[in-house]
């Protein structure tokens, strides 16, 4: 009996000694991979009507961030989130707008497990019916130059600027799958990395887009300013052209005035050309005198608007005798287009008005003529175009009746041919 209760005693005090001098397990090396997207059912661009989505991912996930890190457009107010192991099941409970695309942003605001954020942002599309496949497309440019080397943030908004999602780009950006509507963009260069725009800080551009299935829409990205263009030099080429210069690009003027700074006296301006920074303005011929040039209404990129600018210069007595040249043709000489009633784009080695650009087409299989008419001047490039369809398969030759605004007639064009090739099946 004795020796139980020794046994006993000894083996009450090896297991609490253990216990004692237990330490705890330090585990495996720590998860740092990052959960991705495996994938998604029914397919991107199907239609979702009287369906569940499932989205697997990697690993398990962080429910509690879903709440901040998934944005859908337009909103579904009542559905429910559940899970199988690593699949998010969402149960649509709700009539889906027919023939509308429906817009699945998972940020990186979403995590795993182990509090690892998500790869990659993934924007997912599905169709309630018909999938619509409108785009909006377009390149960058900078006020500063060294921000072309950033990426830029571009939030694609709806016509009533609700969020829709925001993707990275650069140099140029192209959002596809767009339903069938305006919309309003919003590009910045986050250089502080906080996802959002800090508008005294960054750059960015804003734009609102029409209603089209294809939009092209270059955006500008400036610094917020309030200062108006203003208007820094005068230069007369000729004694009926002037070349103004201002601190920074414009993109339109309301009006362009001219006077005799001594006496006050009004010379026609004819029109005027903006060319970035430059504003070409054409008169009636100036004397030995000295003119004033009032600018009103210059506008910059910013849409700060300068109301008078004026600068007093000396005329010039040059006058313009030389002839303008052809410098480059689209399409060029021995080419083909696609299309019956093709656009002619001729570039001039100078401004020509379009009144004074007359052009025609001669087939050169029977030796009709077709005329050309001008649908845009005013401006080194001149657009014509035939007021008629031209025959397939036939030969074309360009004639051109060209002057300047002296009156300098365009001489050394020999002519330029094209032939139109349109298939059967795309013709109108």
């Amino acid at each position: 009996m004795k020796r139980v209760f020794s046994f006993i005693v000894l083996l009450s005090v090896f297991i609490f000694t253990g216990c004692g001098n237990k330490e705890n397990a330090t585990g495996g090396p720590e998860d740092t991979e990052k959960p991705y997207i495996m994938n998604v059912y029914p397919a991107q661009y199907e239609d979702i009507t009287g369906k569940n989505i499932e989205i697997t991912f990697s690993k398990p996930m962080d429910i509690g961030t879903f709440n901040s890190g998934l944005h859908i457009y337009p909103e579904i107010f009542s559905k429910r989130f559940r899970w199988e192991n690593n699949t998010l099941i969402i149960e649509i409970q709700e009539m889906l707008i027919p023939n509308s695309n429906y817009y699945f942003s998972f940020s990186q605001n979403i995590k795993g497990y182990h509090n690892n954020s998500l790869q990659e942002q993934y924007d997912l599309v599905w169709a309630s019916g018909k999938l619509n496949d409108w785009r909006i497309s377009g390149n960058f440019s900078f006020e500063d130059i060294a921000d072309s080397q950033n990426e830029v943030r571009v939030s694609l908004f709806s016509a009533d600027t609700t969020l829709i999602y925001t993707r990275n780009f650069t140099k140029s950006y192209a959002i596809e799958t767009l339903n069938e509507a305006g919309h309003f963009l919003r590009a910045y260069v986050d250089k502080n990395k906080n996802n959002r725009l800090d508008i005294d800080q960054e750059p960015f551009a804003e734009e609102n887009t029409d209603a089209r299935a294809i939009v092209t829409a270059d955006l500008f990205l400036a610094y917020s300013d309030s200062t108006a263009p203003a208007l820094t030099k005068v230069m007369a080429l000729y004694c009926d052209e002037l070349d103004l210069s201002f601190d920074e690009p414009l993109v339109n003027v309301q009006t362009v005035h001219l006077f005799t700074d001594s006496l006050g006296q009004a010379l026609r301006v004819k029109r005027w050309r903006i060319a970035e920074d430059k504003l070409r303005v054409f008169s009636a011929e100036m004397d030995t005198l000295d003119y004033k040039v009032m600018v009103i209404g210059a506008e910059d990129k910013k849409g700060n608007i300068a109301e008078i600018d004026s600068l007093v210069f000396s005329a010039s007595t040059r006058i313009d005798t030389i002839a303008p040249q052809v410098v480059k043709i689209d399409p060029r000489d021995g080419s083909s287009v696609s299309v019956l009633q093709p656009e002619i784009k001729i570039t001039f080695s100078e401004v020509i008005f379009k009144e004074h650009a007359i052009g025609s087409l001669t087939e050169t299989e029977t030796g009709l003529k077709y005329p050309l008419k001008a649908i845009s001047g005013d401006n080194e490039t001149v657009i014509f175009k035939p007021l008629v369809k031209l025959n397939n398969f036939n030969t074309y030759r360009i004639s051109l009746d060209v002057q300047d605004p002296r009156g300098n007639q365009l001489t050394d064009f020999e002519g330029s041919v094209f032939l139109p090739i349109v298939r059967e099946d795309i013709r109108e």
